[in-house]
């Protein structure tokens, strides 16, 4: 009787530590999925990030007309020769 009783209690003992080490693979392929969703969300999220401030970078280069018109040195106003044609040199056809 004492045998029975000790086989059926490492049999119960067995039986839980498998259904433990179940759920700690379970949980653990549980989290590594949600790591990796986590991962790939931000690495879209920086791509994002990254993509509207480079869009920004070339808005903020755009020429500022209404700056250049204000400025009575800028080059609307007064060419520079070095950066080609100005009027000076074809003053004598007008």
């Amino acid at each position: 009787m004492k045998k029975a009783i000790i086989e059926r209690e490492q049999d119960i003992t067995e039986k839980n530590s498998q259904r433990i080490e179940d759920i700690k693979i379970r949980k653990t392929e549980q989290k590594n999925r949600l790591i990796a969703k986590i991962q790939r969300r931000k690495i879209k999220l920086l791509r994002k990030l990254l993509k509207s401030r480079k869009v920004e970078d070339e808005d903020s280069t755009l020429r500022d007309i209404i700056q250049d018109y204000a400025d009575y040195g800028s080059s609307v106003y007064a060419g520079i020769s070095r950066e080609g044609l100005t009027l000076d040199k074809l003053a004598n056809k007008y």
